[in-house]
């Protein structure tokens, strides 16, 4: 992860500017050790068409005892770890859920 290059990125911005939107996954580890205060947090919910955020029923999974096959991937764990430390779901200044659209089927 290059979060020190990112850090000196927006050191950068803020020096010409008083605001920047920064838009990642896990932010809180990235932003750590940045000195700047950060005002808002937006937690971005992604839902099914049927309006069920299954993130939820997945960070269960994990957290409650062994790891099922399904969430083993790299970037799943390191994920679901985040959430589980973190907890950016619960701390969030504002909630934004939107719902994943249908694959068209060919």
């Amino acid at each position: 992860m290059r979060k020190y290059a990112l850090i000196r990125e927006l050191e950068g911005v803020l020096n010409d500017a008083r605001t920047a939107v920064v838009d990642g996954i896990c932010l809180r580890s990235v932003l750590g050790p940045w000195q700047h205060k950060v005002d808002k947090f937006i937690y971005v919910k992604r839902l099914s068409n049927s309006g069920q955020w299954h993130d939820e029923f997945h960070l269960e999974d994990f957290t409650t005892g062994p790891i099922p096959d399904y969430l083993r991937t790299e970037v799943r764990l390191s994920d679901f770890r985040y959430h589980e430390r973190h907890r950016p779901h619960h701390r969030a200044d504002l909630e934004v859920s939107w719902v994943e659209p249908l694959e068209s089927v060919a």
